[in-house]
């Protein structure tokens, strides 16, 4: 770019850039954004507009030459480092590796850049002003190869929000078929991980994996015939988690997943899992002629089907909400399941004065796991 132009030019680029970011903003706000730990949604915003300005200031003093790519690196570099200090807590390890393979990629570049040979020829002046290039040169590179990995960083987050509608998936993700004897050998595993001091040091995806079996286990008991996903993402306050039916998906909020106790969380994917069921009820419900759909057999179904075909969410009337029949199960489901969990882990506690059997891996639908 050459130095030399004048303030309009220069006002066009920045205004070009920052456009272009305020379009952005709109895609990512409904998909990755998330408040920094500790700041308002308004100050959080406001770190983000700082970075995108410092990341559109730098890209334009450190052109070396045009470049079409540039919105695209200016972008990349401020979106990204805000989402790596908002998602910080949960993908350190992979955030560290990412960045430290694109500063070990740049240390390179730079170093070849500087000290390619200088022909002797050359005055003085010369020489400085081709150093001064090449150090702009490999500055400039600097915003390419971390743009890039910030890309790196970014673009799975975007893709599972798109395509499945969580950020982060469980490993192994998807759950499928089982058998009886690998749910087995997964839910002894599973047991001990429940405990509260070991629950306590795992991270995001080591929780994830467990919650994985715990679906795994529930779509074996359940009988569900469909795949169950699973994982997580930043949804509305108040909501710890919720059940997709249209991708056979639970998402379980972010923070809730990272502060909730073991139990809280098998209590929030059994109930999940058991709308699941109750969708797989509703559709056996609307496959049936008129006159059973009448009988006794399929009330719950079709309370079901009235419920989820005008669903009543808990923000806008929690009593209603809290009321409703597919809600009810699975809320007695979803603690039935929980207390058999701990019930395996400490058959000496009863929890509430009520007795349950100890865990003896049937997997039937008597709660008893």
């Amino acid at each position: 770019m050459d130095r030399d132009t004048g303030l309009f030019e220069i006002l066009e680029y920045m205004g070009l850039n920052l456009f272009y970011a305020a379009i952005a903003f709109l895609y990512y706000r409904g998909q990755v954004f998330r408040c920094l730990r500790g700041y308002t949604y308004a100050r959080s915003v406001g770190v983000l507009a700082v970075l995108l300005v410092c990341s559109v200031v730098k890209g334009y003093f450190l052109y070396w030459d045009e470049d079409e790519d540039g919105l695209v690196w200016n972008l990349a570099c401020g979106y990204g480092l805000y989402t790596v200090l908002a998602y910080k807590d949960f993908r350190a390890g992979f955030f560290r590796s990412v960045l430290m393979v694109c500063s070990l990629v740049w240390l390179l570049l730079a170093l070849f850049i500087l000290t390619r040979k200088i022909r002797k020829r050359k005055s003085r002046r010369a020489r400085k002003r081709i150093i001064k290039g090449r150090i702009r040169r490999a500055l400039a590179f600097s915003r390419i190869i971390f743009g890039a990995g910030f890309l790196v960083i970014m673009i799975p987050l975007f893709a599972n929000s798109f395509l499945m509608s969580y950020l982060i998936p469980a490993p192994g993700n998807t759950v499928t078929e089982s058998s009886a004897e690998n749910l087995k050998e997964n839910a002894r595993e599973l047991i001990g991980r429940l405990e509260d001091d070991i629950w306590a040091e795992l991270d995001l995806d080591e929780r994830l994996e467990v919650l994985g079996i715990v679906a795994e286990i529930e779509k074996y008991r359940l009988g569900l015939h469909h795949e169950l996903s699973l994982g997580t993402a930043n949804l509305d306050v108040g909501i710890a988690a919720h059940y997709s039916d249209y991708n056979h998906t639970i998402v379980v909020d972010l923070d809730h997943l990272m502060e909730a106790s073991s139990w809280d969380m098998v209590d929030t994917v059994a109930h999940e899992a058991y709308h699941s069921l109750e969708y797989c009820m509703v559709e056996a419900y609307n496959e049936v002629s008129e006159e059973l759909k009448n009988t006794a057999f399929f009330h719950r179904a079709k309370v079901y089907a009235q419920e989820f075909a005008d669903y009543i969410d808990g923000s806008e009337d929690f009593n209603a909400y809290y009321g409703q029949l597919c809600e009810s199960d699975a809320r007695e489901y979803g603690e039935r399941v929980s207390h058999a969990y701990f019930n395996a882990l400490h058959p000496e506690v009863y929890l509430e004065g009520e007795e349950l059997e100890p865990m003896d891996f049937d997997f039937s639908l008597e709660y008893d796991l």
